[in-house]
């Protein structure tokens, strides 16, 4: 391999690793953030999400979609 090649490849491998990272990221499932909570009263809204637990993106999904049945 050449040190171009090798250049190329390491650059590559740095970019697979942050990629992973950030699906990583994206695909945990956290507890209510504190937002939610003071916009909607609980996390669990009441009693009927049973294991308030979704990630980032699906608690923002979820107060749009709450937002938009008022």
């Amino acid at each position: 391999m050449t040190s171009e090649e090798k250049k190329a490849f390491n650059e590559l491998m740095a970019r697979v690793e942050k990629t992973e990272k950030q699906i990583e990221e994206a695909t945990q499932l956290v507890p209510a953030p504190a937002w939610f909570v003071k916009e909607f009263g609980s996390a669990d809204l009441g009693g009927l999400i049973h294991e308030p637990k979704f990630t980032a993106e699906g608690w923002r999904l979820l107060a749009i979609g709450l937002r938009s049945r008022k």
